[in-house]
């Protein structure tokens, strides 16, 4: 050990037997068992031999109640845990200790600890090597000390169990104060068709081939969110929004231009003098209030926790999330929208992390809506449809016929509620005004012809 006290990882080699030792002597459903299954996962213990017994502990409850040492000891040599040396003899001294399985539980979580502080040390032992590397934008060694650290920290899953008389006295006490909706889209038809709106565990896909306008729409239900108009309680929703495809400058002009109901190249040629710019100004004050927290780095599952985390931190709350778009994200090299693989893991992810608050997906259709007569969006659309598909709550496609047919009526639009776990799947025609890339309710339109 040097003077530092770093240069062996932190462990307890100690507390890693002694938890063996008691699993080794307990059935699968013993409450100290349960509890220190919980806490710990194989690669947790420091020792590979002590993992690969843990391993086989778990593979052994798989089909027996109980499990024993030559049991664990079969088990091992099935999942070819190497040469086994002196295990036969560490596994019997294991299951002959005089162990007390109530304390287990502490050392189990002392074993979790330190497997969380070694994540930390190679988290940034990776973050230091991107840094030295004077190669490396400096956006990228941001980018890889932040989601090694926050995958580091978040490797282990809360494992919170409720009892259905928990969720039960929970929703009856929502009920005696009538239940509230959850965050609506601000569009009359749209909303129509949901039962409770957006809310926590809420998982959508919002999704349309190019140019159908599915960004301008999630922008504009953000908008909607941040500005209070589809909120509950009317007041102004945090919102945070991950633009991958666009930058945050572009986004903010997009609302601009709908609040002048100018153009969004006219709105890019406005300057001090110009006889709008007074109009600008009142429109800009408005929408720089909003409460949107925009983020065009975060395109890892950690970097989007960590943002989140950054805006619960600096806004003291986040509402939802929108991610603009969900096919551009990355892990492990390779893009989501490329992978089956990896769409699959990030819609799992996604689904996980709306568990702590709801999610709105922005996500491309594939090809084949071209080859065909009607190119009405269907679900088997869904780039890698199978794992957005699954694990979305909702799914609501943009189609608009004269991008396809120049004599259809280019204010026209449709959005197909394709799936719905609030109601029935249905259609809402939405007007569109193509040169300020915005869509209004029909009611609204109705109106203006009056």
């Amino acid at each position: 050990m040097s003077d530092s006290g770093l240069s062996l990882p932190p462990n307890d080699t100690d507390a890693e037997e002694y938890v063996l030792s008691v699993l080794i002597n307990q059935a699968r459903d013993d409450a100290t068992a349960l509890d220190i299954v919980a806490m710990l996962k194989a690669d947790d213990f420091y020792l590979l031999r002590n993992g690969a017994i843990y391993k086989a502990i778990m593979d052994v409850w798989q089909s027996n109640r109980y499990c024993d040492s030559r049991l664990v000891e079969r088990q091992m040599i099935e999942n070819g845990a190497g040469s086994m040396g002196d295990v036969p003899d560490y596994l019997l001294d294991l299951s002959t200790r005089f162990t007390l399985a109530h304390v287990a539980p502490g050392h189990a979580k002392t074993i979790a600890d330190a497997a969380i502080r070694r994540r930390v040390i190679r988290a940034a032992q990776d973050a230091v090597k991107v840094a030295y590397d004077i190669e490396q934008p400096i956006s990228v060694v941001q980018g890889v000390a932040s989601d090694a650290m926050i995958g580091a920290c978040v490797a282990h899953e809360d494992n919170h169990n409720v009892t259905a008389c928990e969720v039960t006295d929970e929703l009856t006490m929502m009920l005696e104060g009538g239940l509230k909706p959850g965050l609506l889209t601000g569009f009359r038809d749209i909303d129509s068709h949901l039962r409770n709106g957006l809310e926590r565990g809420q998982y959508w896909i919002l999704a349309g081939r190019p140019a159908m306008g599915k960004s301008a729409l999630a922008l504009r239900i953000a908008r909607n969110i941040a500005s209070g108009k589809s909120t509950p309680d009317k007041e102004p929703g945090v919102v945070l929004y991950i633009t991958l495809e666009m930058s945050d400058k572009d986004n903010q002009v997009r609302l601009i231009s709908e609040g002048m109901g100018l153009a969004i190249n006219d709105v890019y040629n406005l300057h001090r003098g110009h006889e709008l710019w007074p109009k600008y100004l009142q429109v800009k004050d408005r929408v720089r209030r909003l409460p949107i927290v925009y983020n065009e780095r975060a395109k890892t599952i950690p970097g989007i926790w960590s943002a989140y985390k950054r805006c619960m931190m600096d806004m003291g709350r986040c509402d939802a999330i929108f991610l603009d778009r969900v096919g551009l994200v990355w892990h492990n090299g390779d893009l989501a929208g490329n992978s089956n693989e990896t769409m699959t893991y990030v819609s799992a992810s996604l689904l996980d992390m709306s568990k702590d608050v709801p999610i709105v997906a922005v996500s491309q259709l594939n090809r084949q809506v071209e080859q065909r007569n009607n190119k009405e969006p269907m679900l088997s659309d869904l780039r890698m449809s199978g794992s957005l598909e699954q694990d979305a709550t909702a799914v609501m496609m943009l189609y608009r016929e004269h991008y396809y047919n120049a004599e259809a009526d280019e204010n026209a639009a449709v959005a197909f509620w394709r799936k719905l776990r609030q109601g029935p799947p249905g259609k809402v025609e939405l007007f569109f005004k193509s040169e300020l890339t915005a869509f209004y309710d029909m009611e609204w339109y109705e109106k203006e012809q009056k």
